[in-house]
């Protein structure tokens, strides 16, 4: 998983406790960005792993964002089903990795799952139902209906909360950054078939809210990664993805994993 900060990552820990307590998990490794004496404490603490997000796969170079970070980690993942869970929500709860994984302890069909759940806008003291998640519904809907309908069939193609067979996550590119949920999607749907996909619903989830232009730059880097995917290039993205890397938001696709040798230090 992929952790912002102690302070957010702790309730997140908790429960993660609380599941591989119960027999449900095996182990728990946090990545996280750059040396965090307070983060890497909250994971000892919790019985969880830590690695600095730079120390895996070093000869890829420098690490590009949430999707890098999430290849990164497969280097030391090495149990037949992983499980991402973002670390910045309010509300997670053993019941999140119920759900991801029940699917695939129950199901030899299913080989990926991905969280579907209700996403309330909080503006101010007034809580907004079903107006979060506004850059799933202004940008990455309507563009996977437009270009891979499949994929868009999907509550949440956006969700941070997935889990998945070994063997397919290291079958598949990653895409770095904030592109890495849709590109991860349209590639397995590609590969394995929207049949072997499950989504499951876990109830609410709440999250910090990022201002609108945080928003605008997410978006980018999602139509920059999924233009990778289309079979013409949209006039405009070169200079799109350009113009984010002058941002530091760098879109690349990493390899599959099972192809890691000789990595360019990109």
């Amino acid at each position: 998983m992929a952790g912002r900060s102690a302070r957010s990552i702790v309730r997140t820990l908790d429960a993660c406790e609380r599941a591989r307590d119960a027999g449900l998990i095996d182990d728990m490794l946090v990545v996280g960005k750059g040396p965090s004496p307070e983060l890497e404490v909250a994971a000892r603490e919790a019985g969880a792993g830590f690695r600095d997000e730079a120390g895996l796969l070093p000869d890829a170079g420098p690490v590009h964002g949430k999707g890098d970070a999430m290849w990164r980690a497969l280097e030391v993942l090495e149990h037949d089903l992983i499980a991402y869970c973002d670390a910045d929500l309010e509300d997670f709860g053993p019941h999140f990795l119920g759900g991801l994984l029940g699917p695939l302890l129950t199901d030899p069909g299913v080989d990926f799952v991905k969280a579907t759940y209700h996403r309330p806008l909080a503006v101010g003291g007034e809580t907004l139902a079903g107006e979060g998640g506004r850059v799933t519904e202004l940008l990455a809907r309507p563009l996977l209906e437009a270009w891979f309908p499949e994929a868009a069939t999907l509550r949440q193609p956006l969700s941070g909360e997935v889990a998945a067979r070994r063997d397919l996550l290291t079958s598949i590119p990653y895409a770095t950054g904030y592109a890495v949920e849709a590109v991860m999607l349209v590639d397995v749907i590609e590969r394995a078939g929207l049949d072997r996909v499950a989504e499951v619903d876990l109830g609410t989830r709440h999250n910090d809210h990022q201002p609108l232009e945080a928003l605008g730059l997410m978006a980018r880097e999602i139509l920059v990664g999924l233009s990778t995917r289309m079979e013409e290039e949209p006039p405009g993205v070169s200079a799109m993805a350009a113009e984010l890397e002058a941002l530091g938001r760098v879109v690349r696709e990493r390899p599959a994993f099972a192809d890691v040798a000789g990595l360019p230090r990109t």
